[in-house]
């Protein structure tokens, strides 16, 4: 028997664009068990996977953490984040390690001198890289599993059942990573099929005041829904419009056809939509000066103009959609 510890701490859209480092262990490493530690808050994400034999929370005290730890007699580590906090719980378990490598020279060049030196390279395949002498990418995309009583009936929705309607994300944790107000609305008034507007309840206010500029056929989510519910939801979709978010790694392993809108950060650092459906799409304005101009984001563009969004073709956007959603039969 061999045993796996991977560590992936924070970010629910990272654990995502883990599972196949779980899959792949699992399904390529005789006789193996894959556990797995994150924040407790993300626990629940994971718990469903069928690849993984045992979920971990680390918000519990470290002291009793580490005693659980190391009592299961791990062979490896795999350390998907490489961090202060991952490296401490190296030192005590004291095991072999297989650590992510580190872009943020690379990152940090390309933000500040728009030198591109990263390798054409996904975080998919950074984190596969950390099991090359285990096992190899099976090519079979993201998953994320969603247990049956986390559907979302779409019986409460005010739009029949088996037309085809659109998911549109607002969560941002920088606003700089999603179009504005504006431009969100010039798309989809353009919309010719219903649209659920998806967020935590910060996005509550600018779901309210899209749903009173289109009307009925945009109904409004946000802040009444787990992140499993979402992912319900999402899978019930015929297409995803988003920003770059989180839930782009969830939409990519439902398949879903996603036409993701670019601002502040680029495809290039490693986390556009991966193997998503085939007809997916990413809009971004190429050939500013300014872009990218963080690794993360910011609250309002630094520059004060925002091009890198408002320049953004609104209308191509709303006929790639119209386009997809009038092309998909949706059914339950």
């Amino acid at each position: 028997m061999v045993k796996f510890l991977i560590i992936r701490l924070d970010s629910f859209g990272e654990l995502v664009m883990a599972s196949p480092v779980v899959r792949c262990l699992k399904q390529q490493v005789r006789d193996c068990e894959v556990h797995f530690l994150t924040e407790g808050r993300f626990t629940e994400l994971i718990a469903h996977n069928p690849y993984i034999d045992e979920v971990y929370d680390y918000s519990q005290p470290f002291s009793k953490l580490m005693e659980v730890l190391c009592d299961q007699g791990f062979d490896y580590v795999i350390d998907l984040q490489k961090n202060l906090r991952t490296q401490r719980i190296k030192n005590r378990l004291k095991l072999v390690n297989f650590s992510l490598g580190d872009t943020k020279i690379e990152k940090w060049i390309l933000v500040n001198f728009k030198r591109n030196l990263l390798p054409h390279a996904h975080i998919v395949d950074y984190y596969m890289k950390t099991i090359a002498l285990f096992a190899q990418n099976d090519g079979k995309g993201l998953d994320f599993f969603i247990p049956p009583q986390e559907k979302v009936n779409l019986w409460a929705f005010p739009f029949d059942k088996h037309q085809a309607f659109v998911a549109v994300i607002l969560s941002a944790k920088y606003k700089t990573r999603r179009p504005t107000p504006t431009k969100l609305e010039h798309i989809l008034l353009k919309i010719q099929h219903p649209i659920v507007l998806i967020g935590s309840e910060e996005d509550e206010e600018l779901a309210q005041e899209l749903t009173e500029s289109i009307g009925s056929s945009c109904i409004n989510t946000c802040g009444k829904y787990s992140i499993l519910q979402i992912a319900s939801i999402l899978q019930q979709s015929t297409c995803v419009i988003s920003g770059d978010n989180d839930f782009l790694a969830i939409a990519s392993a439902l398949k879903k056809d996603i036409i993701s809108i670019w601002g502040n950060t680029v495809p290039e650092f490693g986390n556009a939509p991966y193997m998503a459906g085939t007809n997916s799409k990413i809009l971004e304005v190429k050939g500013l000066k300014c872009r990218p101009c963080s690794r993360k984001g910011f609250t309002e563009c630094p520059k004060g103009h925002f091009q890198c969004m408002t320049d953004i073709d609104s209308s191509y956007a709303a006929e790639l959609t119209n386009r997809l959603a009038a092309s998909i039969r949706y059914e339950i």
